[in-house]
């Protein structure tokens, strides 16, 4: 059980190796006190005794580690939920000035403001939109031009760690046809 250069090491401490079952045991007390004695004296490295033990490091770094990746994950999720609201804006805008391209002032049910917007918040099912409808040419005749500007306000996920709402906007410009 003693390793072959014992009696350097023993030296050392100015301990004899032990004999008997009994003296071992005095001998791994007697030497345990004394390493840990001789590594609190160190004073480049005081604590070299304390630091070697390391139980308890890994599941502090799993937890370091989880919740990195959990933020991660999250931040991918509200960037992913805000390109599919932008999408959906983007998309409820597209209806509505279809709507009134094809409802001009030569249809038997021409578009308004109101009806646009009831078009717009059905396709979006979001209820806090903003829609404006404009006609920069002042009429809806055939050929002009017909503007649908919808506006919403997106709460990510992670708001808990100060990320304020963000204004979503998308406007579609089409040539009525009708």
């Amino acid at each position: 059980m003693l390793l072959k250069n014992s009696k350097i090491k023993f030296s050392v401490f100015n301990l004899k190796p032990p004999t008997s079952l009994c003296q071992r045991k005095v001998f791994n007390s007697h030497w345990r006190k004394r390493v840990r004695d001789a590594a609190i004296a160190n004073k480049n490295n005081r604590f070299a005794f304390y630091g070697t033990d390391q139980r308890g490091m890994s599941v502090v770094e799993l937890a370091i580690v989880v919740l990195l990746f959990l933020l991660l994950i999250l931040g991918l999720m509200d960037v992913g939920r805000g390109v599919w609201a932008y999408n959906t804006l983007s998309h409820a805008a597209r209806e509505g000035a279809r709507y009134a391209i094809v409802h001009g002032s030569k249809s038997n049910n021409p578009a308004t403001p109101e009806t646009i917007e009831n078009i717009v918040r059905r396709r979006a099912s979001n209820r806090h939109l903003n829609v404006v409808t404009t006609w920069p040419d002042g009429n809806q005749d055939q050929g002009s031009d017909v503007n649908v500007t919808v506006q919403t306000n997106y709460q990510p996920l992670l708001s808990i760690i100060a990320i304020p709402s963000i204004q979503l906007s998308a406007t579609s410009k089409m040539v009525i046809s009708y």
